[in-house]
């Protein structure tokens, strides 16, 4: 595929979803993922795939192969997006394994196994809370909770997959069993700078850290804010000011773990209310499962202190927890076969962020190829790769496909 085609093709998906601002905003299980997944299926068609939806949304083509009953080599991302997010997140690594499958065609490869383009729904979480829905699905099946689960529309999980076609009746049990995949590849914009700065359009990922989700409060006493003198104020809010400077603290001090408050509600929420309660979340990764431990507790203890000394009171919840992941070293060497065949350098690179394969990993071997990103900006509108990156990246996975297969 030449650059000028793949621009092409990712100015037609990014359409879908265009916002004002140059960005996409295109919700997992909405009819605007519906039209991005049509767009996928029908190049999947033309590509002479079989192309069907599974009872969650989530969209595979297959070449068959020689041996149609084997175990498949799986590769592909998602479409849906962050509000106001980017053309590249997931959909790069969607559009490269299309890109990837139309090369083999072309140079009359013949799979041995089939060959499938998996296109996972809600992988980012936007419209129903945490994501990887549709990959957890697959391989671990949905919990009541995340069934039940809803976003700010009120429409639940299952309502939304049933209104998309889908049975969520079917969604609690898991669709894959441990050695289902003979493989699962992603290609996925970095999110980061290092390719950037190695000069480098693809990069071999090394490992995925584990994210910890979790939602905490800190509760005080709301009272008047001109009456109530300094020293007699329990402010939730001034105890979670503190907290999320230590959590910047906790992670900068490591080497490898990043931590983010990223949402905090005061309530009441009033200009002349002491604020009596404080609602936050907390973001912590690492690729050392010991460190993020660390951390973790860390931040449990200068949380219990605080609000301790402040006369507060303070929880945290996890709602999420996943272990980092190590990529397989088959599926890696056949990547690394195929950045040397490509004549390009071989970069190893780290992925801080959460993507469908750390669930594939449960049934299968899995490996990630990133794709470089200008300035290291995603979820957000001036995300950018370059058409040519992209199809270096496409080229570098149908070789190692043709591996693999």
């Amino acid at each position: 595929m030449r650059a000028d085609e793949m621009q092409q093709i990712v100015a037609d998906f990014g359409a879908i979803g265009a916002t004002a601002s140059g960005g996409v905003t295109r919700p997992g299980l909405t009819d605007l993922e519906r039209a991005a997944l049509e767009r996928a299926r029908a190049w999947m068609v033309h590509l002479g795939m079989d192309a069907a939806y599974d009872h969650v949304g989530n969209l595979r083509g297959t070449w068959a192969g020689a041996r149609p009953d084997a175990a498949p080599v799986l590769t592909g991302s998602h479409l849906d997006s962050v509000v106001e997010g980017g053309r590249y997140d997931g959909a790069a690594g969607v559009l490269c394994a299309l890109a990837a499958v139309e090369t083999l065609r072309a140079q009359g490869h013949t799979p041995e196994r089939p060959l499938g383009v998996c296109v996972f729904t809600s992988e980012e979480g936007s419209r129903f809370g945490p994501g990887l829905l549709g990959s957890t699905a697959l391989v671990r099946g949905l919990t009541a909770d995340q069934l039940g689960a809803s976003g700010d529309d009120g429409v639940t999980v299952a309502r939304a997959i049933a209104e998309a076609g889908g049975d969520p009746g079917a969604a609690a049990a898991p669709a894959l069993a441990p050695g289902a995949v003979h493989a699962f590849i992603e290609v996925h914009i970095e999110q980061a700078s290092r390719l950037e700065e190695a000069g480098a359009p693809v990069g071999i990922v090394s490992g995925i850290a584990g994210p910890l989700f979790a939602r905490g409060v800190v509760t005080g006493v709301a009272d008047h804010a001109g009456a109530t003198p300094m020293g007699q104020r329990a402010d939730a809010l001034c105890g979670l000011a503190e907290l999320v400077l230590a959590v910047e603290r906790t992670a900068s001090a490591a080497d490898t773990t990043v931590a983010t408050v990223g949402s905090a509600r005061a309530h009441p929420g009033q200009a002349n209310i002491i604020p009596g309660r404080a609602e936050f979340s907390l973001d912590l990764r690492d690729v050392d499962l010991s460190a993020r431990d660390r951390a973790e507790a860390e931040i449990r203890a200068v949380l219990d202190e605080l609000t301790r000394r402040r006369g507060l009171h303070g929880e945290l919840e996890v709602i999420q927890r996943e272990p980092p992941v190590a990529v397989d070293p088959q599926v890696v060497a056949a990547l690394e076969t195929a950045v040397a065949g490509a004549g390009l350098d071989l970069v190893r690179v780290p992925s801080g962020a959460a993507h469908d394969a750390m669930i594939m990993a449960d049934i299968a071997p899995i490996g990630m190829l990133f794709v470089r990103c200008r300035g290291g900006l995603s979820h957000c509108p001036q995300e950018y790769a370059s058409p040519e990156d992209l199809v270096a990246a496409s080229d570098v996975l149908a070789r190692a496909l043709a591996q693999l297969t």
